[in-house]
């Protein structure tokens, strides 16, 4: 008997410097079966060479759903009218999934003003704020689909701070903080000597109007780029030896980086390439070139045991009736009215 899919949830965390809002995609705004909606587009760069693109969206809608979660057993949940979802009230109950905003400083200047918003106010609020160059931290969630055949990953706003501090990518010791959570069904892996790497190959299951789908992805572990630390090396042996002792379909929590870059080749020069008595020499950097396009990877870390469930789903759990990667005609169209309207119905 086919298990029923449950969909695998996953987080972000960016620390960066905002960029793109002076574009025309960085704000939009519409309206949808009556409602009213909002959405942002914009960047936040994480290194000198390169950016995550972010979004946030949200619609007015005629109730807000509230949670009063003080006594975390027995959370209290119910609905208020649009107009009464700031209005104080006796319990302590928050607009549910509420974004957390911080983009202005309190009375002593020194501390974020956090303002709890729906995601339809936070889009207003954020648009009026933020600005190309500000740093800020960013919270969000993962959202996972099929685009022209290509399965893809969109970041997601849930809460978004002005850092202490700028963010300064020479500073002496920076690292890029560019990290993700992710549950995944575990399919098996693949190490490849040539670059020193492990290809994760796993099934992420996500949500949307059709319903529940599996799509396959590929999250790597990078060798290679810890060979120069023996704890961390040591690490991912252990890490890829656990995956490795993993029965197929077995769910489980990882972490990990998420790596932006374009790809360089090392060229070897040949002698007889270069005209000895014209002078000079090859000036740094000519050596290597870049190679396609910019290589986006989802880099495991670590994998949380607790959080293990094993041989969850069986192959059949995942046989679909269609392609994942191949939509239909409908699919298509559907996905040319979302780029519009992100609250079209199908």
């Amino acid at each position: 008997m086919k298990n029923n899919l449950k969909v695998t949830y996953g987080n972000f965390v960016l620390k960066g410097i905002v960029g793109g809002t002076k574009s025309e995609k960085f704000y939009g705004e519409g309206s949808s079966n009556g409602n009213d909606w909002r959405q942002l587009n914009f960047s936040v760069k994480i290194n000198d060479n390169a950016s995550v693109f972010v979004k946030m969206m949200g619609s007015k809608n005629d109730k807000v759903k509230v949670v009063d979660a003080s006594d975390k057993k027995n959370k209290k949940e119910y609905y208020v009218s649009w107009a009464d979802r700031y209005k104080e009230r006796k319990d302590k109950s928050d607009i549910f999934m509420a974004a957390k905003v911080g983009l202005e400083k309190d009375e002593t200047g020194k501390k974020n003003k956090i303002h709890s918003l729906t995601q339809f106010d936070a889009v207003k609020y954020i648009k009026d704020t933020v600005k190309d160059g500000d740093s800020v931290y960013i919270r969000g969630s993962l959202n996972y689909s099929v685009y022209e055949g290509k399965g893809q990953i969109k970041y997601y706003i849930q809460q978004i701070y002005h850092t202490e501090e700028d963010v300064d990518f020479k500073a002496d010791g920076f690292e890029p903080e560019a990290s993700f959570n992710q549950e995944i069904v575990y399919l098996d892996s693949d190490y490849d000597n040539e670059t020193n790497k492990t290809a994760i190959n796993t099934m992420v299951i996500y949500k949307d109007k059709t319903g529940i789908h599996p799509m396959p992805y590929v999250f790597i572990v990078n060798h290679e780029k810890y060979k120069n630390d023996i704890v961390k090396t040591a690490a991912l042996k252990e890490l890829t030896e656990n995956f490795d002792r993993l029965s197929y379909g077995s769910t489980i929590k990882v972490n990990g980086n998420i790596n932006i870059y374009a790809e360089k080749v090392t060229i070897d020069v040949n002698d007889d390439d270069v005209i000895p008595d014209f002078g000079g020499f090859q000036a740094k950097g000519q050596e290597t070139f870049v190679k396609g396009a910019t290589v986006r990877e989802m880099e495991i870390t670590g994998g949380d045991g607790s959080s293990l469930i094993v041989e969850r789903y069986q192959e059949e759990d995942f046989i679909t009736s269609s392609d994942p990667f191949n939509e239909s005609e409908g699919e298509r169209e559907s996905s040319k009215k979302n780029s519009q309207d992100p609250f079209s119905d199908d």
